[in-house]
């Protein structure tokens, strides 16, 4: 057993260093180009804003944006670097460290989007994460809120948050290098081996102090009207009294049952948060902002706590719990967003 463990480590050591070799150089050569090139992209940008009649000017911010964020990414990677040098990595200052520097780091992406795009953020019930145990779930429409909760709510409030995360975020090199250095779990949403995954999600929910909480994004995936169509047959066809009942969710995604079943139930001490968010749709991907526009937009954030007194007990009560929830969150996104 050993030996295996040991050989496990060794191919997760060279899997991370063949990624890390790939996705680290081609940061900093973007980082490189998109500043270089700057002085010729914004012309460009403007002009094709200009041409579509993009008053917001989307792509030109969009052009702008892209240097600031390979800096982020080159300067944070250069601080987890130079903090790792010479660390003991199972002390609590190593870990203080590298929570700080990711909380810098989300914070500076949020603020450059907040000033380049000209958004405007509106947070309701932020003191109400605080204190842990909790296991917190958020609405994804969005590449953009996954900085709200660290940048807006955890780090405010000086909270832990334990990321369940996509294994393709592993390319971002900032949250491969820094995921790896504190208790975060990316997961494979291939369908292979669920139930090793499912047991990887509920293992990050154990042992849970007063100043933490782990954190996951039950959708599975960020919203889009065609994912909703897909994800409501797929569900009618697998369980459709669970259908019925969320036939009627218009901005958000039915919860992914295996892994937040597996969080509640693991976490059996902690509240239950939901962030949710409007002001976002539309931007599940770079093009999307290029083409649909983040320029100008209000921001509302959401934040609402359950005590676990008040959970049921049983899966399928929880689950049905879960749902009920999740609608009243989409009926606020919904109330909020201008169509």
């Amino acid at each position: 057993m050993a030996a295996e463990l040991m050989e496990m480590h060794e191919s997760t050591y060279r899997g991370r260093f063949r990624r890390r070799a790939v996705s680290i150089p081609i940061v900093v050569v973007l980082w490189v180009l998109t500043s270089s090139l700057l002085p010729l992209l914004i012309p460009l940008g403007l002009l094709v804003d200009v041409l579509r009649k993009d008053r917001g000017r989307n792509l030109t911010r969009l052009f702008i944006f892209l240097p600031v964020y390979c800096l982020a990414e080159v300067f944070g990677l250069w601080l987890l670097f130079v903090t790792g040098l010479f660390a003991d990595r199972s002390s609590e200052s190593f870990l203080a460290t590298t929570y700080k520097i990711q909380g810098g780091w989300t914070r500076f992406l949020l603020e450059s989007i907040r000033i380049i795009f000209s958004l405007r953020f509106e947070l309701s019930g932020q003191e109400l994460l605080a204190p842990g145990p909790v296991v917190v779930l958020v609405t994804h429409s969005s590449i953009v809120d996954t900085l709200l909760p660290t940048a807006l709510v955890s780090v405010p409030l000086g909270m832990r948050l334990r990321f369940v995360l996509k294994q393709e975020l592993l390319a971002v090199p900032c949250l491969d290098v820094a995921g790896h250095r504190v208790p975060n779990c990316f997961v494979s949403r291939s369908g292979q081996n669920s139930e090793r995954e499912i047991g990887r999600v509920a293992a990050l929910a154990r042992n849970l102090g007063e100043r933490e909480g782990v954190l996951i994004y039950p959708e599975g995936t960020r919203f889009t009207e065609a994912k909703r169509s897909r994800a409501l047959e797929k569900l009618a066809l697998s369980d459709p009294s669970r259908a019925a009942r969320l036939a009627g969710i218009r901005r958000v995604l039915p919860i992914q049952k295996g892994g937040t079943l597996a969080l509640l139930e693991s976490a059996a001490e902690s509240d239950v948060v939901i962030i949710s968010h409007s002001g976002l749709h539309g931007t599940a991907e770079l093009s999307d902002i290029a083409k649909t526009g983040l320029a100008h937009r209000h921001v509302r954030v959401n934040v609402a706590r359950f005590a676990r007194s008040t959970l049921p007990k049983g899966s399928a009560e929880l689950l049905q719990w879960l749902d009920e929830r999740w609608l009243e969150a989409d009926q606020r996104i919904t109330n909020e967003t201008v169509f």
